[in-house]
């Protein structure tokens, strides 16, 4: 799509439609492979920006980088274009400058909405571009699949932003479904999207060894996952829903529940029975703040509107 910019703004040029309609293209085309850049610095480096072990700053540069370079290959074309036919492509330097000029600006407002989006993550039109790229063409970029990426994340260790939990509802000591269960695995979620976001691994221990997500109880892995975004509605509310990332990945003959989240913007509360509970990340552990605390923190954290 953004050669189809690209070329568009050549076939303008060609018709005598060029000024404003070029620059146009030349900047939907910029914004659009600044956006191709950062799909591929995301698939190579996925797993590590999660761990929050990559600066935003060098993705955005990346990004911006790419961009520009991948529209200065096309005025390089144009120039070898009209070299060889004449079809008078670029009538001078003043118009190749004009386009990487044009093709610089698009890129930058990507460059720009990515350092937005990982150091604040939060919904908006960058992370609705996210979530609507294929996981197949992100995986096509990676030199890892989704399994290797998970293994590397799991390498990281529990942190602030990472937490395992071995179980979504089944006790590990007796075998069967234990609320308690639940409710860890939901405050763990509230406190980061009370905090600075995070990620959970479902079915992994503490010390990293992968068990598997406990779809025993369940009819079908399907009806596990189902389940689970019930929870999050339910315990939660479905307003933070956009804040909330999830996915199943297999690792080796098991799979795992991965969750992120985003930092939400309102403080968000758990339900537990006739309770509402606040949650947030200190360290590695997820803590519960109330009465004074509570009110100082959500008037310290959050975005006043």
């Amino acid at each position: 799509m953004a050669y189809v910019s690209l070329v568009s703004g050549s076939l303008f040029a060609i018709l005598g439609l060029g000024g404003l309609w070029t620059a146009i293209s030349q900047l939907v085309a910029g914004a659009m492979v600044g956006g191709i850049g950062f799909l591929i610095v995301y698939a190579l480096l996925r797993g590590e920006m999660e761990a929050g072990n990559i600066a935003p700053i060098l993705l955005a540069i990346f990004a911006f980088v790419t961009g520009l370079a991948l529209g200065a290959l096309w005025e390089i074309l144009e120039f070898v274009l009209d070299f060889f036919f004449p079809w008078s492509l670029q009538s001078g330097s003043n118009e190749t400058m004009t386009d990487l000029m044009a093709t610089a600006v698009g890129a930058g407002a990507v460059a720009l909405s990515a350092l937005a989006y990982m150091e604040n993550p939060r919904p908006s039109l960058f992370h609705r571009f996210m979530r609507s790229a294929p996981a197949s063409t992100l995986q096509h970029l990676s030199r890892q699949d989704s399994g290797e990426q998970l293994r590397v994340l799991i390498s990281k260790g529990e942190g602030e932003r990472l937490e395992f939990k071995s179980s979504l509802r089944t006790n590990m000591k007796t075998g069967e479904p234990d609320k308690r269960m639940e409710h860890a695995v939901l405050k763990t979620l509230a406190a980061f999207l009370n905090s600075d976001g995070g990620n959970l691994l479902v079915g992994v221990k503490d010390d990293g060894s992968v068990l598997g997500v406990d779809a025993q109880h369940f009819d079908s892995i399907d009806k596990f996952y189902l389940h689970f975004t019930n929870l999050i509605g339910e315990a939660l509310g479905k307003e933070i829903l956009p804040y909330v990332e999830s996915r199943l990945t297999k690792s080796g003959e098991k799979v795992v529940l991965e969750v992120r989240c985003l930092k939400a913007h309102s403080p968000t509360f758990l339900k537990n029975g006739p309770k509402e509970e606040f949650y947030v990340r200190s360290g590695a552990s997820s803590v519960e703040l109330i009465g004074r605390e509570m009110l100082e923190y959500v008037s310290n954290h959050f975005d006043r509107r």
